[in-house]
């Protein structure tokens, strides 16, 4: 059965256009078992800095950091020298954590 933007799939499930963009996005990114991986790299490194936290709010107060791969990769005052120390490692910033640390409480407007 075909209605307005589905399709059926052989297995009878019903599969909209934006199941088919999804699939292809997941595909140009290398396949689901790429994006798997660089999901688990990411959360590691994002555990590795929650850990390091304490330690970098003391040693680059006031400062931005850059992890990527859970390692410490660049440190500034300035954005710009982060992201371009990164560009130099050939670090994409994408893949990054990129974050400001300080000792001072973060405000939130809700």
């Amino acid at each position: 059965m075909t209605t307005n933007n589905q399709t059926s799939s052989p297995n009878g499930d019903e599969r909209t256009s934006a199941d088919e963009y999804m699939e292809k996005v997941i595909q140009e990114m290398g396949g689901i078992h790429v994006l798997v991986k660089e999901l688990k790299d990411f959360k590691n490194t994002v555990r590795t800095f929650q850990e390091d936290e304490p330690h970098l709010v003391k040693r680059y107060n006031n400062q931005w950091v850059a992890y990527h791969d859970c390692r410490l990769r660049a440190h500034a005052e300035s954005l710009d020298f982060v992201l371009e120390r990164l560009r130099e490692q050939g670090i994409p910033k994408e893949d990054s954590l990129v974050r400001f640390v300080t000792d001072k409480p973060r405000k939130f407007i809700l």
